[in-house]
């Protein structure tokens, strides 16, 4: 038999990409530079826009991201928050087969503080006994979440009523009816 020699070549790429992580707020596009944290790890050159792009491997689970080679462009679905993940990899400009092994972006999408939707209260007390009025509890921001989960905020009593008293205390009010007789309005 005739001996035939056969060439193997195993290809390493050199390039590294670190994972990255950004916060970031819901209903806003954030534009990553994940180009500085990419170098060569057997010349210890860092990768630039003339020598490396950017390849987006995966969606997040909430959001999505875009790249123009340079930066991603990360945007999370209208008002989600939490964390998501997607990969990517850096590649040479001039070998666009020669890439990263995929590295992790992790966004963190925050909360903003959305316009709230006050609900209207109702309650049954008696006479001379403070009641414990949680009158947050059914308000909602646009993400439907709960007052009391989101904000820190404040209850302001502007005038009192005509048959009792308020006083605010911590996220709720506390009602004393006094005068349990309607005399006109």
């Amino acid at each position: 038999f005739p001996s035939h020699d056969t060439l193997v070549t195993i290809y390493f790429s050199s390039l590294v990409a670190l994972d990255v992580t950004v916060s970031t707020v819901e209903d806003t596009t954030s534009s990553i530079d994940v180009l500085t944290t990419a170098y060569d790890s057997v010349t210890g050159v860092k990768c630039t826009v003339t020598t490396c792009v950017i390849k987006i491997l995966s969606q997040g689970s909430f959001g999505s991201a875009n790249s123009n080679g340079v930066n991603i462009f990360y945007t999370p679905t209208g008002h989600r928050f939490g964390t998501d993940y997607l990969f990517f990899t850096v590649c040479r400009i001039n070998n666009l087969n020669d890439c990263s092994t995929p590295a992790l972006l992790t966004a963190v999408v925050r909360p903003l503080a959305d316009r709230w939707t006050s609900n209207a209260d109702s309650f049954y007390v008696v006479l001379g006994v403070p009641e414990n009025l949680y009158v947050l509890a059914n308000d909602r921001n646009y993400d439907n979440l709960p007052y009391f989960e989101i904000e820190n905020g404040v209850i302001c009593v502007t005038t009192q009523p005509r048959r009792g008293s308020v006083t605010v205390q911590s996220k709720m009010l506390v009602y004393t009816l006094t005068n349990s007789i309607v005399t006109g309005k």
